[in-house]
């Protein structure tokens, strides 16, 4: 518990990249956001249009791609996004989305529900690296 009076709220999820525009623009046109800016020497950034959280791409030019599922002695993530889906369809329209804006499928996917023989989540990688995952809830 904070002690210090104030209830802080999440203003963005920063995310490192090699390059800023390629990014910026790649989220912008996955979650149909705004961007508000991008300035390639230092970062860019996205909102959602509800006024929610924003993503902002900062410039690490000695960037290292992770390797996803994580290996040792090798970059590993740092942390993923999960977007949520209600349903089998959307998820499917979700991935192909994804896919159309430059992601890639992941290799390894764990989402599978054998019992149900459905995705419980589906995990792509975005262009510079990242890791993030349609989920159903």
């Amino acid at each position: 518990m904070c002690h210090c009076g104030k209830i802080f709220n999440l203003d963005a999820v920063v995310l490192d990249s090699p390059d800023v525009r390629l990014l910026t623009e790649f989220y912008a046109k996955l979650l149909n956001w705004k961007i508000d800016f991008i300035n390639e020497a230092t970062c860019g950034r996205v909102s959602s249009p509800d006024g929610g959280c924003r993503l902002l791409i900062q410039l690490n030019e000695i960037y290292e791609r992770p390797v996803w599922p994580e290996e040792k002695s090798f970059q590993q993530q740092q942390e993923h996004l999960d977007f949520e889906v209600s349903s089998q369809e959307e998820m499917k329209s979700a991935v192909e989305h994804a896919l159309s804006c430059g992601a890639k499928l992941a290799e390894a996917q764990f989402g599978h529900n054998e019992e149900k023989q459905t995705d419980d989540w589906v995990t792509l990688i975005d262009p510079v690296g990242h890791p993030f995952c349609f989920v159903i809830w």
